[in-house]
């Protein structure tokens, strides 16, 4: 849970933006509680892109926060575009956040995975294990998409995990890039060589104000 003071006042205006659009966006009253009593940052990524997709329009979200027991979707777009919003980063980001946390324990439990000349460990496998379990959350019938917004340190998709990526589905990665002293919004889309639908993510990144980059970036 953030105490951050600007991420709360972020979820309570977020919170009263989905009360006030709650007819037109249907079950958003499920995030809106999730924004109201656990106030993590995950669920405040998850609110913007909603607010991102309701606001331009280009997309009609049909649903919100669907379980069934074995899939779990964030978003839906015309019902028939699954979406799983991820705040996450890789296993060395982690640790690297726990050595700035206020409690000393886990401070100290980081610090050991640190080396002396500042290296950090990492778990490739636990990693892709992470993103594989985001996407699997995806049903498999229609178009999945994972929108990865990283925290701290970032989350690097490796090369040889791509071919692994079921067809209907991949990962979008959202970063800024500075050129001339201004910050571009600039996405970069995963999937493997089986995968039909990248015109249509084209115009998804469109819609969320950000700008394509490319594919299977490293």
């Amino acid at each position: 849970m953030t105490t951050d003071p600007e991420d709360i006042a972020k979820m309570n205006e977020l919170a009263q933006y989905l009360e006030q659009h709650k007819s037109e966006i249907p079950n958003c009253d499920k995030l809106v509680q999730k924004l109201q009593g656990n106030q993590q940052e995950g669920h405040l990524v998850h609110a913007e892109f909603v607010k991102k997709f309701y606001d331009n329009g280009t997309y009609q979200i049909t649903d919100i926060e669907v379980k069934d027991g074995t899939h779990d979707i964030d978003i839906q777009l015309n019902g028939t575009i699954n979406v799983q919003v991820w705040h996450g980063q890789s296993t060395a980001g982690h640790i690297i956040e726990r050595v700035f946390d206020p409690d000393e324990k886990k401070r100290q439990i980081s610090l050991g995975n640190v080396s002396p000349l500042g290296g950090v460990k990492t778990d490739w496998d636990h990693d892709e294990q992470v993103l594989f379990r985001k996407l699997n959350q995806l049903p498999n019938d229609r178009l999945g998409i994972v929108l990865l917004h990283e925290r701290f340190t970032g989350f690097t998709l490796l090369p040889d995990w791509m071919p692994k990526i079921p067809e209907n589905k991949c990962v979008i990665k959202f970063l800024n890039e500075v050129h001339d002293w201004k910050i571009y919004g600039v996405a970069i889309v995963y999937h493997s060589d089986c995968f039909q639908h990248l015109e249509e993510i084209k115009k998804i990144i469109d819609s969320l104000g950000y700008n394509f980059k490319g594919e299977n970036i490293p």
